[in-house]
């Protein structure tokens, strides 16, 4: 009975101390999951960490330690989650007190208790990157948080960093240092494996286009956090910088890091806003290294270009408002980047492609139904024409685009006609002399598409549709007591009052303008075996406008087209009366094609030359507005103040007397300068101001 007894109270005993441990090892499990959360949150409990307190606990109660080894050795066994690839941090230092590097002890610190950097540090940390065989760690983490001293100098809202800089040539010298090594080093230290296809990817627009692969790193659960600090510090910076040659640095080293981007999403998504906000506002140079950023994203990691291409067209769209004569190429350079990131995976391409030309498609078909005013001017706005511009452009791509898989471009290709159709339909909406300029730009439009997609648009009979226009424009003699513009580029004017209608440089570029439209028109058509046919109706209407005409110079400059068109017709007819011709025989009319457009064909060697003429009134007025206008008297009184220069000024005031002896060019040298603001915007009159209207995208359909 004793021994029953004693059995029951071990057993007791028994229990009572595994509910301990079981109580004790919940209690851990709960500190470990604490843990856990706290490293998801600030990633900074290291595996060193973890080891030091299982060796303290071991040292305070080794019985249960000795319990977990037995029952649950898998708590012991601690190893970094994965969950570090594809969550991204806050954006944190990285800096450690047991790292340090030789000679940081004596850093000065100012008030706050901060070390400053200097020269000295700096030079430690280069002689320490380039003489030792092996690099040490400790000094990619000095180097990361020198360069988040670099992100806060320039003004990025992040917590007060340990280190501080507070010489420009120090910041200079550290960025410069963490651009040339760190990201070298960084993808020494993980070091490359192998790569794989990511078998993850279930995204189904995606499958045809092809799995991306991602590199595999050796020692990536290692030193993660410090890669993720480095490349957030990097778009910090990005985001900060405005200086365009240091703006293109960054742009390089963040371009060279994207195969460690990518293992981030909230990284490439705020990579990705970053660098088209740069793609879409900055200067040319930097928009260039945006595009090339943003071109190698897409080949390396396909699943971001659905957001990537849907970001860059609603930027696009905001940032053509208003267009002048200076921004006009940068517009042009996004229209043509975008195309190129379109080819690039023209199965999704076309599928945002058609939904946004259907938008387009949407508010001309509500303006023409409804024909209100404020309709109208959803559908007459820089927004709208420059999205027709940039469809254009990106189907004019695709014509041009050689793939290997035609099937994969045809989508985009096949777009021409429904685009053909609304620009058509958007020069027809409102028939009006104020939205002359927006008719010329439509035909630009269809000339590119013309040119690129070797389809047949009547782009030159349309053309001819506005010598009408014309006419009503001219019958009305200038208006005088106002001074003439000159030199006005067609491109960045969308709409004129009255009072510039009535202006006779304004009509003087307009008429200008559709004669060079209807001569290129004319000139694509030239290769064609109908081109007799075709113009037969085009010589009947400009032989009208010239005998209606009042100003003698467009009657001779639409007079020597219709010549030219006549003799152009003789020529293709001699050769196609001295030929069997045989439409099915591609090779024959191909022939027949090159033989249309020889060098000695009258139209031709018209087009050829007003060609150069084109180029060098453009040469002209670009170096009319680089030139700077010289002064006089400034000249004069800084070669009496400089007697060591007397040359150089007496050579300006050579040229300035010159310039006083002709007084006709001292008026146009004063013209000149007063033509900026002129060239620049039409100025409508009261109660003819534009409406400026955002483009709505949507798809709704009502």
């Amino acid at each position: 009975m004793t021994n029953v007894s004693n059995a029951k109270a071990q057993k007791r005993q028994g229990n009572a101390t595994l509910q301990t441990y079981s109580k004790r090892r919940k209690k851990l499990e709960n500190k470990e999951t604490d843990v856990d959360s706290a490293f998801d949150d600030t990633e900074d409990l290291t595996l060193s960490n973890h080891k030091k307190q299982l060796e303290e606990l071991a040292e305070k109660d080794p019985e249960f330690y000795k319990f977990l080894k037995e029952q649950e050795s898998d708590l012991l066994h601690f190893e970094e989650s994965d969950s570090d690839v594809e969550e991204d941090p806050q954006y944190e230092e990285v800096d450690g007190k047991d790292e340090r590097l030789k000679g940081d002890e004596n850093i000065k610190r100012d008030f706050s208790g901060r070390k400053i950097i200097d020269l000295d540090f700096v030079t430690n940390l280069q002689n320490s990157l380039l003489q030792k065989d092996q690099l040490e760690i400790t000094v990619i983490h000095r180097m990361v948080a020198a360069f988040t001293a670099c992100v806060a100098r320039v003004g990025a809202d992040i917590e007060p960093p340990s280190y501080v800089i507070n010489d420009s040539d120090v910041f200079e010298s550290v960025v410069r240092l963490c651009f040339t090594y760190v990201g070298k080093f960084l993808l020494t230290l993980i070091d490359h494996t192998k790569t794989n296809p990511d078998d993850k990817e279930s995204d189904s627009k995606l499958k045809k286009v092809g799995k991306y692969k991602k590199k595999q790193y050796r020692c990536w659960k290692n030193h993660g956090n410090l890669i993720k600090c480095y490349l957030h510090a990097l778009l910090q910076f990005l985001n900060e910088i405005q200086t365009p040659s240091v703006t293109v640095c960054t742009l390089r080293a963040i371009t060279d890091l994207l195969e460690l981007y990518i293992h981030f999403p909230k990284l490439t998504r705020s990579f990705t806003r970053v660098v088209i906000k740069i793609w879409s506002r900055r200067t040319d140079e930097c928009r260039i290294a945006a595009f090339l950023a943003l071109s190698k994203l897409i080949r390396i990691h396909k699943s971001s270009f659905p957001a990537l291409i849907k970001r860059c067209y609603l930027e696009y769209v905001m940032n053509v408002r208003d267009v002048k004569e200076e921004s006009w190429p940068l517009i042009v350079l996004m229209q043509k980047s975008f195309a190129e990131l379109c080819v690039t995976c023209p199965e999704i391409a076309y599928q945002y492609a058609f939904v946004y030309i259907r938008q387009t498609a949407i508010h001309l078909r509500n303006a023409m139904i409804a024909k209100r005013k404020d309709l109208i001017q959803t559908i007459y706005n820089w927004q709208f024409m420059q999205c027709l511009y940039l469809w254009s452009q990106v189907i004019a791509k695709a014509h041009r685009h050689i793939s290997s898989k035609k099937e994969d471009i045809t989508g985009i290709m096949e777009l021409d006609y429904p685009l053909c159709q609304i620009t058509i339909s958007t020069m027809k909406l409102f028939p009006s002399l104020k939205y002359f300029p927006l008719r010329l730009h439509c035909l630009r439009i269809l000339l590119i598409i013309q040119q690129n997609c070797h389809t047949y648009i009547p782009t030159l009979p349309l053309a001819v549709e506005l010598l009408s226009d014309a006419l009503l424009m001219l019958k009305k003699k200038p208006a005088k007591g106002k001074e003439t513009q000159k030199n006005i580029d067609m491109r960045c004017v969308l709409k004129v009052s009255t009072a510039h209608i009535d202006d006779a440089g304004f009509r003087h570029a307009a008429l200008q303008e559709l004669f060079r439209i209807h001569l290129e028109a004319a000139h694509i058509v030239q290769q064609s075996c109908a081109f007799p046919d075709i113009v037969i109706p085009i010589n009947q209407e400009i032989k009208s406008f010239v005998r209606n005409c009042r100003s003698t110079e467009f009657s001779r400059l639409f007079k020597s087209l219709e010549t030219k068109l006549q003799e152009q017709s003789a020529y293709a007819k001699g050769i196609l009366n001295n030929s069997d011709v045989d439409l099915t025989n591609e090779a024959l009319m191909k022939h027949l094609e090159r033989r249309f457009q020889a060098p000695d064909a009258p139209l031709t060697k018209f087009y050829d030359s007003w060609q150069k003429v084109w180029k060098l009134r453009e040469n002209a007025l670009n170096s009319v507005d680089t030139k700077p206008v010289q002064q006089t008297k400034p000249v004069q009184q800084s070669a009496r103040l400089n007697p060591e220069q007397n040359t150089t000024a007496a050579m300006k005031t050579k040229s300035t007397v010159v310039v006083k002896a002709n007084k006709v060019s001292i008026k146009k040298d004063n013209m000149k300068r007063a033509k900026r603001k002129s060239e620049e915007i039409i100025v409508t009159a009261k109660g003819d101001e534009d409406v400026l209207e955002d483009l709505m995208l949507s798809d709704a359909e009502d």
